[in-house]
């Protein structure tokens, strides 16, 4: 009996590599990475909201500052989650995080409205752009996890659409070469 090999991969692709697998763990890291940007973004909008209280803006002050603590615990709680046991309780973490998140967003719309209206001092505003920066980062790293799980879906796509006879002969073909 003769088998063909056919390759339903990506042109370039190399045979028994497989990049989905790696983007995987890459997406792992570009996970914590990203939570750890936004750790250190929330550590720095509290700094620059302390030095922006020191110039009698205590209302604008105590919502950036809440808004910077929820963050700071919607990142604890999604570094949790990605070491959670299960699916289940990943995802119960995870929407914990979202809500403290959208309760973040809008102390810190609030604390933005209040500071615009009152002004805004030099070592505050230093601050607040690395904090921005570091948000910036953050962005970045999310928007290349999700390009990864996009190639991912495709790359399962391609590997699944074969057909059950198909895929009987490459693995068949596979083991006689070795």
């Amino acid at each position: 009996m003769e088998y063909e090999l056919y390759h339903y991969g990506v042109k370039g692709m190399k045979w028994g590599i497989r990049r989905a697998r790696k983007m995987d763990i890459r997406n792992a890291k570009l996970a914590k990475k990203a939570l750890n940007y936004d750790k250190k973004a929330a550590q720095l909008t509290k700094k620059s909201e302390k030095a922006h209280s020191s110039q009698d803006l205590e209302r604008s002050n105590k919502a950036a500052t809440k808004a910077a603590n929820l963050n700071k615990k919607a990142a604890t709680l999604q570094k949790k989650a990605l070491k959670a046991e299960t699916p289940s309780q990943q995802l119960a973490l995870q929407k914990k995080a979202a809500k403290k998140q959208y309760k973040a967003t809008k102390y810190q719309t609030e604390a933005n409205r209040l500071s615009k209206q009152t002004g805004y001092g030099a070592k505050a505003m230093k601050l607040s752009v690395k904090s921005d920066k570091v948000a910036a980062k953050a962005a970045k790293a999310r928007m290349k996890i999700a390009n990864n799980k996009a190639f991912i879906n495709t790359m399962n796509k391609k590997v699944s659409s074969l057909s059950a006879e198909d895929r009987a002969k490459v693995e068949a073909w596979m083991r006689d070469k070795e």
